[in-house]
């Protein structure tokens, strides 16, 4: 089934009901074949951005970690999404970690501090591609040490030509 986004006018195919890929979109990378660089890298609007990320207008969002500047800047601009200084207090929490490791031991406390109904971003650079910020996570480990920490996913998304993101929530 091919749906238009309403937001960016780009086709979508439906695979579930709940995860949209793109069919056509900005944020594909295009490797080169030569040195697997990001031929013709480029950054998505905030508004796309927050589309992705499936905020609403009221949301408040709590960022850990080094985040992409743009994003999170996005973010208040687009939506007037309001940053917090807890994740206790946010309906949303964006966790950029520094590693696999980082994010094994840092992420069972994060869960401890999330509200109930809050969800959980976690974004992490695509393995594979040079020329991309941050620590590269497999998607399989990401999503493997996630559900060890009692969450479940519920949706993905590209945020930029390097970045990816799991949305998760807690399973209790």
């Amino acid at each position: 089934m091919q749906v238009t986004d309403c937001l960016t006018g780009l086709e979508r195919v439906t695979i579930s009901a709940a995860r949209f890929y793109p069919v056509e979109s900005s944020s594909v990378a295009v490797p080169s074949p030569a040195d697997g660089r990001l031929a013709n890298p480029k950054a998505i609007p905030a508004s796309d951005v927050n589309s992705r990320l499936g905020l609403h207008d009221g949301q408040t969002v709590f960022v850990r970690g080094r985040g992409d500047a743009q994003i999170i800047d996005g973010l208040y601009r687009a939506c007037g999404t309001p940053l917090v200084k807890s994740p206790d207090r946010a309906d949303v929490v964006l966790y950029w970690p520094a590693g696999a490791e980082a994010l094994r031991r840092e992420l069972p406390e994060l869960v401890e501090q999330l509200q109930p109904r809050s969800l959980l971003w976690i974004v992490a650079s695509r393995p594979g591609l040079l020329g991309c910020n941050g620590p590269a996570i497999p998607q399989g480990d990401l999503i493997a040490i996630a559900r060890d920490a009692g969450l479940v996913d519920n949706r993905v998304a590209f945020l930029s030509d390097c970045e990816y993101g799991y949305r998760f929530a807690r399973a209790d």
